[in-house]
């Protein structure tokens, strides 16, 4: 604690190594006289501790640092929420960790400093659209990241190697000119096939010849505009019988135009999974089983721009039962 400022910093606790722990950030704590704003987390607060599976920011509304290591190796896994007013993530915080997923960065970060993801399962990130952020060497190296990312005049300096390692392969650069460091080797050891998109009036910005390998022999694309994803066609509910198939289609569209993944639901909703290698605009369900019966299943549209877009959901029956469920519109809490 800092009795003249009120403030006070996590840097561990003790519990039984045995039993999975999610740490809880508090807003505050208290002695018998006091109350302190924990407005950061000690360096190597829970380094190494392979019980500690999950990290909970929910109430830690002032906390605006994590220091050096703080998780790094620890049994972290599932995806994370930063804090919103999150100023500072350090070097190696979550690295090497089980972390999987979305991770949104919120706009109050100014620097994610050197190694703070690398090494963790991480599938996609969205950078804040605005404030000021600097990303460090390695930040991002071999994690699990594909597809699109998207980098808003918001990041201004992206060093060495940030997203090595990665199977990132649609760049779209969001600003008049790429952040300082972008056209080194940030994107070093990512795929030798992908495409930038910029501005179309900025293109002296973007010359292929301005970048590092591999990004350099990509295709380079000018803009008008960028456009979120949206969809057009929903999918509907089908039936078939025990054994049989079921055909359903989803269209969306977008600039750039975006990638499509379908997904199923056994819980309604609560939780959904991707169907591997389902991503055309036309879904093909084969040799239904009967425990497939009322599964729900959605299409997802991206390119990068947030939001990500969500079809309706329709339902699967099998043995003949028709589903009446009723479709609902994305957004409504479904």
């Amino acid at each position: 604690t800092n009795d003249p400022e009120k403030t006070a910093e996590l840097v561990g606790f003790e519990n039984d190594p045995s039993e999975e722990t999610t740490v809880t950030v508090p807003a505050t704590v208290s002695d018998s006289e006091d109350d302190y704003s924990v407005v950061s987390i000690g360096g190597n607060a829970f380094f190494e501790q392979a019980n500690v599976t999950g990290v909970d920011f929910s109430n830690a509304s002032n906390l605006i640092s994590i220091g050096d290591n703080a998780f790094r190796d620890s049994g972290l896994t599932g995806t994370l929420t930063l804090p919103p007013n999150l100023t500072s993530i350090a070097w190696g915080v979550f690295m090497d960790t089980g972390l999987s997923g979305s991770l949104t960065v919120p706009q109050s970060v100014a620097n994610i400093e050197p190694g703070a993801f690398m090494g963790t399962n991480l599938t996609e990130l969205v950078l804040p659209e605005t404030g000021s952020l600097v990303i460090g060497a390695y930040a991002f190296r071999d994690t699990r990241l594909s597809g699109s990312l998207a980098i808003p005049q918001s990041v201004t300096e992206i060093k060495t190697s940030a997203f090595s390692g990665t199977q990132i392969d649609a760049l779209l650069f969001l600003g008049d000119s790429p952040p300082t460091g972008a056209k080194g080797s940030a994107f070093a050891d990512t795929p030798d096939e992908g495409t930038v998109y910029y501005p179309a009036e900025a293109a002296a910005n973007y010359e292929p010849g301005m970048f590092g390998a591999p990004v350099n022999g990509w295709t380079f694309v000018g803009m008008e505009s960028f456009i979120a994803p949206s969809f057009t066609e929903h999918p509907q509910d089908r039936s078939s019988k025990e054994g049989g198939e079921v055909v359903s289609e989803a269209a969306a569209e977008g600039s750039p135009a975006p990638s499509l993944k379908w997904q199923f639901s056994q819980n309604e909703g609560a939780n959904w999974e991707d169907i591997a290698n389902a991503t055309d605009t036309r879904l093909v369900l084969s040799d239904l089983e009967a425990e497939q019966n009322k599964t729900w299943y959605r299409c997802v549209a991206s390119n990068g721009i947030q939001p990500d877009a969500f079809s309706d959901y329709a339902v699967l029956g099998v043995d003949g039962e028709r589903p009446t469920a009723t479709i609902t519109p994305a957004g409504t809490g479904v």
